[in-house]
């Protein structure tokens, strides 16, 4: 094989690997890594070589193929997605660890207190007298009286919220992270 042989296969591999991009992002990867590639042989390297600097397709691929998972999930909205994406990356990435971290706490703390709601209507007066138990005064009174499921409610949808926030910072943080490793 000739060496311009030995690279075209590669950038043709690479660019099966990278198939679930669309076609302008994909030529772009493939002409670029062509170009450098082109470059190192230009200025005297084997192309064993300089294929054996960009490693095997997949590797090289990979942090293209996460920026691109991660974009989707982000633009998506959806928290699944954005879990999803987040998952594949917690041992790699602390802050996507934290951030579903953050988001599962956040979002258990919601079901809990829609939990507490539901108990509350099938025994009435259940979470009022658990919450006095706690103290009381005429904050307790308010808190256990008229205010009780509007304050849940606002803090199921702080807690809603909160978790949201955490899977979109998280997600951006990680796209930052993937679009570092690609330069």
């Amino acid at each position: 094989m000739t060496e311009q042989t030995d690279i075209d296969l590669w950038l043709k591999y690479l660019d099966e690997v990278l198939h679930t991009l669309p076609a302008d992002e994909r030529a772009d990867i493939v002409n670029e890594a062509r170009a450098h590639l082109e470059e190192k042989v230009a200025a005297g390297q084997t192309a064993i070589a300089a294929l054996q600097g960009f490693g095997k397709a997949e590797a090289y691929a990979r942090p293209f193929l996460e920026d691109h998972r991660l974009s989707q999930a982000l633009d998506s909205n959806g928290h699944v997605a954005m879990t999803k994406a987040l998952l594949s990356r917690t041992t790699r990435s602390l802050s996507s660890s934290l951030g579903l971290i953050g988001a599962f706490i956040f979002t258990a703390a919601a079901v809990i207190i829609a939990l507490l709601m539901v108990l509350n209507l099938l025994h009435p007066g259940w979470l009022p007298h658990f919450i006095r138990s706690f103290g009381q005064g005429p904050l307790t009174d308010f808190i256990t009286g008229p205010a009780l499921y509007p304050l849940l409610i606002a803090l199921i949808g702080l807690d809603l919220y909160l978790a949201r926030i955490c899977l979109i910072g998280a997600t951006k943080s990680a796209i930052s992270q993937t679009s570092l490793q690609n330069t």
